[in-house]
């Protein structure tokens, strides 16, 4: 049987707390743009403006990749149904739970795409080569690369 194997590339600069988003990119619009031809950068940024303010209300910020389109579809939902009991929001209309949806889509699709690792013992010559799939990503002041080994 097959199992997936895991590097986890951490360097802990303090200690962990909510997730930090990345800024965004033109790689980011363009990623975006797959599942939304018309995306603009304002509405990229705006939904991720609304994400940090709306979700941090009641929870810390969860990681864009922990879900896929539906994944976030129904947390967004689900969510904004328990918003509702909080004084400080009241109500999410559709518009604002729509970019923050498009803005997690968008960032659940982040791949760094590492095509060799080189393992080097005392000299620079690769020793084997490996094909990783690796995700970058903050914790409050911690950065971490989580490195995936795909099955072949």
């Amino acid at each position: 049987m097959k199992r997936n194997s895991i590097i986890i590339l951490a360097f802990i600069l303090s200690a962990c707390g909510g997730v930090k988003l990345l800024p965004l990119s033109q790689n980011d619009l363009e990623r975006g743009r797959n599942s939304y031809p018309q995306l603009s950068m304002e509405e990229l940024q705006e939904g991720k403006s609304n994400f940090e303010f709306y979700c941090s209300q009641c929870h810390g910020l969860k990681n864009p990749k922990k879900h896929d389109a539906e994944g976030w579809k129904k947390t967004i939902n689900r969510m904004a149904k328990k918003a509702e009991n909080k004084s400080s929001i009241k109500n999410i209309e559709e518009p604002i739970k729509a970019s923050i949806l498009t803005y997690l889509v968008t960032m659940s699709t982040l791949k760094l795409q590492l095509s060799k690792l080189y393992l080097t013992i005392f000299s620079s010559v690769p020793l084997f080569t490996l094909s990783v799939n690796c995700i970058p990503f903050k914790m409050a002041n911690s950065s971490i690369l989580a490195c995936f080994i795909p099955n072949s």
